[in-house]
């Protein structure tokens, strides 16, 4: 039925470009939308929100890839978003960098947002809304409040809002409705049906099927305080049908999307067709077109709820859809339907199945998810698991995180063999024990000698095990047993690396062979170790991953050592965003890189750069003492730094607190908000915000973002934005 009026609005409000339709299930606001989109020449792209895209990366992947169907994007955008911490004013960016003609007119509808919960997935989502090519126009739609910058939009007059009482339909529409079903109403049974019902055209829709199919001759009323939604549903829409049928709507009521072969796995038979046609027939079922269907909302949650209160295995509904999106090669339906049916071997073999696959693809926040819906319980039963979701944690810096984690495999114990392809539990103790290096130097070599033994020939962690012992061979000073395992790991990666499997244990490991070789004073070998570690990192997206600082720092050197001063200042801040990362959760690597960093700093002439890295380096070993050689180094490069001037401070001191500020300056944030982001007090944001204002030279936040983005701390924002940094009101969002 066309929503004449609501369209004529939407019409009307054209300088507008975002449109919020907020409303609960049952209110039409999928159909209004997709009258809207098809109305007018644009061109027009659409999504729909899952759980799944709570995860940043994933959520601007579907955007990307709507458009790009479209053609309204370059196809290398997709390369672009491949990264596993862009900041959301970044994924906008990358994004809007790749719209081929801003001028083109676009609708791009993103509905069920309510589903969104992520904060980085929000405020990516509120960035990209805030920086539009003029010629779009982009419609959000869900069923609660959005946590979206509204009041800013409002207050701009860039927002058009349409909730339930503008859905709701008029004596007008009413009318339409219940004639178009065949029935003639009076004047006054519209009125009771309009008034009772709220307007609410789910209510209204099923109280006229109700009417016709009890053949009331036209009195679609809901007498007095109407039933509930479910009540109808109950009696209306069950009512009359087979068992069969009834147990297929409820069965198959715990599927996003509904298809013959899935439908026929989830009920356990075939015959799923005719069932699915029939349904659609009596628009009980959306058609998606292409035999993909599914359940209208409030029809799927009454289904829901009709499964729970029903004495159903639904634990084997899940299973079963588990079992089939799993030999289709859908993974993450997979994953949520074995949590749903409290599969947890089944849900963790299947995180390890493609823990490294997602860790090297940018999918950081996806397992991050899944691995935090284990309990502490759960995952000392599973060492292996824990094994896993420490190692993601040391990979963003979180260190509280990561020993816990660490302690949960410490006292784990596990009859049989682990399935992410460790060989036993001792080999997840030892492997954990010598990452951490809490127990010191000559504890690491010894339980890295151990892991190495224990993950002999053909394990998929083999080359992880080298790659450690290398290090604690470093920590012992053995430069050369240390660049020998570092052979070894490189030699046992690049068959893995070549199937997309340990691209990071390669790069870095070939990162670490330049930095020995520059020690060596052998710069041609040095050359060819770090020009192959860049192009590892470059062709597996590694840029913005802690174990890349390393290359960086080879590369910097290299580029000194041939004269090429701008190429190693270019090396050095592009490194200069992974400080945050170097903590003490990997601190015989980080406090490496730091070292290697502070080096390259020196080269170019920066003894501020080179300072801050070794003030970071020192926080390390505070909570790391022991760490064989490199205290010593460190602090050996720091009488070295006495012995110069210092200068003024530049882009390239600025901390990692600082830095983990910074990324949220180009948002539309208040320092509170930064600072709920961050888990810090409004007045600490401040602080490192004064701060990062003197290192640049900036008078105010809007210049201390050009500045940040003129030193290549920030992505550029897009020519087309609508709404530019310059035009902030700054002394409100510093307040």
């Amino acid at each position: 039925m066309p929503r004449t009026r609501l369209l004529r609005v939407l019409r009307q409000a054209g300088h507008q470009p975002i449109i919020s339709v907020v409303a609960p299930a049952g209110f039409g606001k999928t159909t209004l939308l997709a009258q809207w989109a098809s109305s007018g020449p644009a061109i027009v792209a659409w999504v729909t929100v899952g759980q799944g895209h709570n995860d940043p990366v994933l959520l601007f992947v579907l955007l990307a890839t709507a458009l790009f169907r479209q053609q309204v994007v370059d196809a290398r955008v997709l390369d672009a978003l491949a990264s596993p911490r862009l900041t959301s004013y970044a994924l906008a960016g990358r994004l809007m960098a790749a719209v081929r003609d801003g001028t083109v007119p676009v609708k791009l509808v993103i509905d069920d947002l309510h589903v969104l919960t992520s904060q980085p997935a929000l405020d990516a989502i509120g960035e990209l809304l805030s920086h539009l090519p003029p010629s779009w126009r982009v419609a959000i739609a869900g069923r609660d409040a959005l946590a979206l910058p509204l009041a800013r939009w409002r207050s701009r007059g860039t927002l058009v809002e349409i909730g339930p009482a503008e859905l709701a339909m008029d004596d007008d529409e009413v009318a339409s409705l219940v004639r178009h079903l065949g029935l003639e109403p009076s004047a006054d049974e519209l009125r009771e049906l309009v008034r009772s019902s709220g307007g609410w055209p789910a209510i209204i829709y099923l109280g006229a099927l109700a009417a016709r199919r009890n053949r009331e001759a036209g009195r679609p009323v809901v007498h007095g305080s109407h039933p509930s939604i479910s009540d109808y549903l109950r009696s209306e829409l069950l009512g009359g049908r087979t068992d069969e049928e009834i147990s297929f709507l409820i069965g198959t009521s715990i599927l996003d999307s509904l298809t013959v072969p899935l439908c026929d796995a989830v009920v356990g038979r075939e015959g799923s067709a005719r069932l699915l046609h029939a349904l659609v027939r009596s628009t009980l079922l959306v058609d998606d077109r292409g035999g993909v269907y599914r359940y209208h909302s409030l029809l799927r949650q009454f289904l829901l709820d009709e499964l729970a209160r029903r004495e159903t295995d639904v634990a084997r509904l899940h299973r079963r859809a588990a079992a089939w999106y799993e030999r289709e090669g859908s993974i993450d339906a997979a994953i949520d339907h074995a949590f749903a049916a409290g599969d947890l071997d089944h849900a963790a073999a299947m995180v390890a199945k493609v823990f490294v696959r997602y860790r090297w693809s940018g999918r950081r926040a996806t397992t991050r998810a899944w691995l935090g819906r284990f309990s502490e319980q759960a995952l000392e039963q599973r060492p292996w698991l824990a094994l896993l979701a420490a190692i993601e944690e040391t990979g963003i810096g979180d260190v509280a995180a990561a020993e816990k984690l660490a302690d949960v495999v410490g006292r784990a114990s596990l009859d049989g063999r682990p399935v992410d392809g460790t060989t036993s539990v001792e080999s997840n103790k030892v492997l954990m024990r010598a990452i951490m290096c809490r127990s010191g130097a000559a504890d690491m070599l010894e339980s890295a000698s151990r892991v190495v033994e224990l993950e002999g020939p053909g394990s998929g962690w083999r080359s992880v095990a080298l790659w450690i012992l290398a290090n604690a061979r470093l920590l012992a000073g053995d430069l050369d047993g240390a660049d020998a395992s570092l052979a070894d790991a490189v030699a046992d990666a690049v068959a893995a690396a070549a199937a997309g499997h340990n691209a990071g244990t390669l790069q870095v490991a070939l990162g670490q062979r330049a930095l020995l070789a520059i020690d060596r004073g052998d710069w041609s070998a040095a050359a060819a170790f770090a020009r192959e570690a860049g192009t590892v990192v470059a062709s597996a997206h590694l840029d913005d991953y802690q174990i890349t600082a390393c290359t960086a720092a080879a590369l910097a050197r290299i580029a000194v050592h041939r004269g090429d001063i701008r190429a190693a200042t270019d090396e050095l801040t592009r490194a200069v965003v992974l400080r945050p990362q170097l903590t003490a959760t990997l601190p015989w690597l980080n406090v490496l890189a730091l070292l290697s960093l502070a080096r390259a700093h020196l080269a170019v002439s920066d003894p501020g750069g080179a300072q801050t890295l070794l003030a970071q380096a020192r926080d390390v070993i505070r909570l790391r003492p022991d760490l064989g050689t490199l205290p010593a180094q460190v602090v050996a490069l720091q009488a070295e730094l006495n012995e110069r001037p210092i200068g003024l401070a530049g882009a390239s001191s600025l901390t990692a607190a600082e830095l983990r500020v910074l990324q949220f300056l180009p948002l539309y944030l208040s320092f509170k908000e930064i600072g709920e982001r961050l888990d810090v007090k409004a007045s600490t944001v401040q602080t490192h915000a004064v701060a990062i204002y003197g290192k640049l030279g900036a008078s105010s936040r809007s210049e201390a973002v050009d500045l940040a983005i003129a030193a290549r701390l920030l992505e550029a924002p897009t020519n087309w934005a609508t709404t530019s940094h310059h035009a902030w009101d700054a002394k409100r969002l510093e307040g």
